[in-house]
């Protein structure tokens, strides 16, 4: 599983390109829109509602992939960031947003980072009421642990 940082190296590993986001920084809450691949994933299929077209996700990253690499799944994507989320083979994952961070976290984050959101154009204040309490990230992160302790790497 590779988060933010990790996407990209294992994008950059498969033959993808990584670079500065052109479209900015990306942070807050943001909304991934899925694919049908994603509502079928291994990953995912357990812990969204399939009826829905967008996961809301927590997210900060000023880095990006710009294409990914041929041979990769594309499972989600948001209005800054075309490669948000892919698969490779069955098992491993790339994955721009952080499953790891909690709604507080990602405040604390923007608050440290306000001065340069500003300069950016983008208003710290709005990203911050644009957060709302979710929990799928724990919920992914436990779908992975228990993918890597019950799943049969040889199916």
């Amino acid at each position: 599983l590779g988060v933010c940082y990790g996407h990209q190296l294992l994008a950059k590993a498969l033959g993808g390109i990584v670079d500065w986001n052109p479209k900015g920084r990306q942070i807050g809450q943001v909304n991934m829109l899925i694919n049908e691949r994603l509502k079928k994933d291994l990953l995912f299929k357990n812990i969204i509602d399939i009826s829905t077209n967008y996961l809301k996700l927590i997210a900060t990253h000023q880095q990006s992939v710009i294409q990914l690499p041929n041979n990769v799944a594309l499972l989600g994507y948001t209005d800054l960031d075309p490669n948000h989320a892919f698969r490779y083979k069955k098992y491993i994952w790339g994955l721009q947003f952080h499953p790891e961070f909690t709604t507080d976290i990602i405040k604390c984050y923007i608050k440290a980072r306000s001065d340069d959101i500003e300069q950016e154009g983008l208003s710290p204040e709005t990203l911050l009421s644009q957060i709302h309490t979710d929990d799928l990230g724990k919920q992914l992160l436990q779908q992975f642990r228990h993918i890597c302790f019950h799943a049969n790497p040889a199916a």
